[in-house]
């Protein structure tokens, strides 16, 4: 619920906006659409089962490419502020070893995919048709798919909302954009996983490229 108000919100806001950005160069409503690929270099995890001793072992096999689309406001000219609310999705793939008591092995590759809500308020600098931008994002967390619950002892337990920060530059050329930006996260990779009833994450944070192309309105 509380997803579908910040999106309504936000919707009623540009569409109060929509008529007066028309007579006002100062206010562009744009539509977004992109890929991204993530950057995760971790150490490998172990989690021992005390009751059953059996161990499990994950480690990121592959971060693939995402998709995000959306729709931003921006406000002013040459100095700006930019908010946005794009929808993003992707996924990742693990290698999980599973030992038992015996010392038997199995070996899958897994994968778990994430759906969020980011909201980023960029501020930047206009110089002709080049941006340069920067600025906090807010991801909130919408749904999630795993063939991880599949694991005897896995749980997750997601934040309903985390935090990172974007920069990068973009391109107008008439009533079309591109934008490339680089994104940094707060928090850990991997914070939502719990096995076995322990809180794991991975050693690192997750970083991502974002391209996208829009249509300025």
């Amino acid at each position: 619920m509380k997803n579908v108000i910040l999106l309504a919100a936000f919707c009623c806001f540009v569409s109060t906006n929509l008529h007066a950005q028309k007579e006002n160069k100062w206010l562009t409503f744009g539509l977004r659409a992109g890929i991204s690929t993530s950057d995760i270099s971790a150490d490998d995890l172990m989690v021992i089962n005390s009751d059953s001793a059996n161990e499990l072992g994950l480690s990121i096999k592959e971060a693939k490419y995402g998709i995000h689309f959306g729709a931003m406001l921006r406000i002013g000219h040459k100095f700006y502020v930019e908010p946005g609310l794009y929808f993003n999705s992707n996924t990742v793939d693990f290698s999980v070893e599973e030992v038992d008591g015996f010392g038997n092995t199995v070996s899958t590759i897994r994968s778990e995919s994430y759906q969020d809500l980011d909201i980023p308020l960029l501020f930047g600098l206009k110089f002709g048709p080049i941006r340069l931008n920067a600025g906090p994002v807010g991801h909130v967390h919408i749904n999630s798919n795993s063939d991880l619950i599949d694991i005897d002892g896995y749980e997750q337990k997601f934040e309903d909302m985390t935090f990172g920060w974007q920069g990068g530059l973009g391109v107008d050329l008439w009533r079309l954009s591109v934008d490339l930006k680089y994104e940094g996260n707060f928090s850990k990779f991997g914070e939502h996983i719990h096995i076995y009833g322990q809180d794991l994450n991975f050693s690192d944070t997750e970083s991502r490229f974002l391209l996208s192309v829009g249509y300025n309105f």
